[in-house]
């Protein structure tokens, strides 16, 4: 772990941590060894599975969408977000994912917006 990188941040570094265990656990004997000898690159295959494995570990589906049901409005929402990320110590961006995939991406216009707002790539959201 690069300490003084953008990662090195408490959150951003529980969520790289979470993903490194996740490769450590899932991909002992298929993609690691591949991973030695190409340099580091994984497939997207194992990145999308090692990220997931990191979102559940913070924080999981089941209660970021268990938090957001019913929430109304934009201001106790944002606060609903806030919590999660304090109390699981995540980013906004796993807390909305999680919720938004909780809810198997039927959420109302509103909520999802304000989700789609919190994360990094929201073309996917």
């Amino acid at each position: 772990m690069n300490k003084n990188g953008h990662h090195s941040r408490m959150n951003p570094l529980r969520a790289t941590l979470a993903h490194e265990i996740g490769h450590l656990l899932l991909d002992r004997t298929g993609a690691l060894p591949v991973a030695e000898v190409m340099g580091g690159r994984m497939s997207s295959h194992v990145e999308m599975r090692a990220r997931a494995f990191a979102a559940e570990l913070l924080v999981p589906e089941r209660v970021a969408g268990q938090a957001i049901s019913g929430v109304q409005n934009q201001k106790d929402l944002k606060g609903v977000v806030l919590r999660l990320v304090e109390f699981y110590g995540a980013s906004r961006e796993i807390v909305a994912w999680q919720a938004y995939n909780a809810h198997d991406r039927q959420l109302p216009q509103a909520t999802a917006s304000f989700l789609r707002s919190l994360v990094s790539n929201p073309q996917a959201f």
